[in-house]
């Protein structure tokens, strides 16, 4: 469970480091998309693993793992994250570029914005989280390769919107460093992400598998 657990400490960290720092210093979509994508795909394939609490808690669901799995999963998913995004903070000084932190779009109205952007982000999450669960169990596909071409999709889909957070691990780190609107709008970017991956894992568990 120690290796485990390490393995998605670093897997994580990878996700967020090599995801948000890019998002901290362009605003471009594409290239953001990419780096989220290609980040999953190494992650995926050198450690395995989740790196994301909303996938973990799919398969928790689904009893492919304990509570205290993954209860030990998402906190270390967490600390992954934060570490990510100390680093990155450590490596810009602490100026404030944002460190992509995930927001609601400004030119949406206050509350309708809030509810766009949680459906938005419980919809884009069960795709992603769906799509891994789904991945894993067909052979003839490489998994890794799958999941990060669709999180490039996910991410350019939802970005003028929320940024595309489909991760509370991804959007918390950045937010306690950032403070402000990011810290007051992350709830958002957890209860969206955990919503969406409670339905991935329903829709997997009685419309697609066996």
């Amino acid at each position: 469970m120690i290796k485990r657990l390490l393995k998605e400490l670093l897997g994580t960290f990878i996700l967020v480091f090599m995801g948000t720092i890019t998002a901290a210093l362009t605003n471009n979509v594409i290239a953001i998309a990419f780096a989220f994508g290609i980040a999953v795909i190494i992650a995926a394939t050198v450690f395995g693993g989740d790196f994301n609490p909303a996938v973990s808690l799919a398969k928790w669901i689904k009893e492919e793992i304990s509570l205290k799995e993954f209860g030990l999963l998402v906190v270390t998913q967490f600390s992954g994250a934060i570490i990510a995004s100390l680093f990155i903070f450590l490596l810009l000084n602490g100026n404030n570029t944002g460190l992509g932190a995930n927001l609601v779009d400004a030119s949406l109205s206050s509350n309708a914005g809030v509810i766009i952007a949680l459906v938005v982000e419980i919809v884009l999450t069960f795709i992603f989280v769906l799509t891994v669960l789904v991945a894993v169990k067909k052979e003839q596909i490489y998994p890794p390769l799958l999941i990060g071409v669709v999180l490039i999709g996910i991410v350019i889909a939802g970005f003028y919107i929320t940024g595309t957070s489909v991760n509370p691990a991804r959007s918390f780190a950045p937010a306690i460093f950032v403070g402000g609107r990011a810290l007051k709008e992350v709830w958002v970017f957890i209860v969206g992400p955990l919503l969406g991956g409670t339905l991935a894992a329903l829709v997997d568990l009685f419309l697609i598998t066996d």
